[in-house]
Order: structure tokens, then C-alpha cells, then sequence
């Protein structure tokens, strides 16, 4: 989630700690980050393809690792 989602900096605020209390309910519920979850903050990201592009590697390779 980039620290710039969102039309306002109200609205990026929201936005971000809503997906980290999101984040924290799934690994209060037994999942486990890194394994059965990611989240990563990224300062200064924004919504948009540019910005999508730079991780979609790590993307991939959480989805389609080997076990």
C-alpha cells in the first residue's frame, strides 16, 4: 500500500491505517506474514500502473513460490 493512495492526504491516512488494521486482524487470526500474507507500506507510493509495476515481481514470486 503506498503512503499516497488516495485524493487527499486525509483520505491516504485512512486509507493506510484501515489496510494495516486489515493487516493486523489476518495475523491476529493465526496467518502468518510473509507466508500466508504480505503488506509492505510504501512511502510515497500512489495508485496507479507506475507504481504497481515496481513490485509486481515480488507479487509473482509470493503467489507462485515453491514450498
Amino acid at each position: 500500500m503506498g503512503s499516497k493512495e488516495g485524493k487527499s492526504p486525509e483520505t491516504q491516512t485512512n486509507s493506510l491505517e484501515r489496510a494495516s488494521r486489515f493487516a493486523d486482524i489476518l495475523k491476529g487470526s493465526g496467518k502468518i506474514l510473509g507466508k500466508d500474507l504480505q503488506f509492505l507500506t510504501v512511502r510515497d507510493g500512489q495508485h496507479n500502473e507506475a507504481a504497481w509495476s515496481k513490485r509486481f515481481g515480488d507479487v509473482l514470486e509470493f503467489f507462485f513460490r515453491a514450498e
